[in-house]
C-alpha cells in the first residue's frame, strides 16, 4: 500500500514540504520523515478514506519540527525571532510566478496551506496548532506583503 500512496503523493508532499521550508535539502528531510510516519501509521488508516488530509498534516508536522531545528527549537508559531529562509517560486501559470521568499515561514505555510492546499483556515489553524485568528493574522499580514511586493515590481 505504501508504494501506491507514494506514487499517487509523493511528488505533491515534496512540492508542500518546499513551499513551507524553502530549502530543497531540508523539504527531502522532511519528506522521508513524513513517509515514514505514513508507513508507521499504516495500520490505522482507512481503507476508504482519503489519504491526502493524513498525508498533508504528517507533512505540515515534519516541516514545523525542520523549522523548529533551525531555530535551535523556538516554535514556528511565535514568528518573532529569525531572519526569512528563501522559498522556491512556485509556478502560477507557465507565464507566472510568485515569489514567497519575503514571506515568514508561518505566513508562508498559511499561503501554501490556504492557497495551494485548499485547506481552510480553521483547518490550517488545527494543523499548525494555533488559534484561528493568530492564521487570520498570518494570512493578512502575508498578503499585505505580496501585494506590496506586486505594487513595488509594477512601479518599475
Amino acid at each position: 500500500m505504501l508504494p501506491t500512496l507514494l506514487q499517487a503523493h509523493g511528488d505533491r508532499t515534496l512540492a508542500l514540504l518546499r513551499r513551507i521550508l524553502g530549502d530543497p535539502e531540508d523539504a527531502r528531510d522532511a519528506w522521508q520523515e513524513t513517509w515514514t510516519a505514513v508507513w508507521r501509521a499504516l495500520p490505522r488508516l482507512r481503507p476508504a478514506a482519503d489519504p491526502w488530509p493524513f498525508i498533508r498534516q504528517a507533512a505540515v508536522r515534519k516541516a514545523i519540527d525542520q523549522l523548529r531545528a533551525r531555530r535551535g527549537g523556538a516554535i514556528v508559531r511565535n514568528g518573532l525571532d529569525g531572519d526569512a529562509w528563501p522559498a522556491p517560486t512556485p509556478a502560477a501559470t507557465a507565464d507566472e510566478e510568485i515569489d514567497l521568499s519575503g514571506l515568514r515561514e508561518e505566513e508562508r505555510a498559511c499561503i501554501t496551506l490556504f492557497f495551494w492546499e485548499g485547506c481552510s483556515v480553521r483547518e490550517i489553524a488545527e494543523q499548525l496548532e494555533v488559534p484561528v485568528g493568530t492564521v487570520k493574522t498570518w494570512m493578512f499580514r502575508a498578503r499585505a506583503r505580496l501585494r506590496g511586493r506586486l505594487a513595488e515590481e509594477d512601479a518599475r
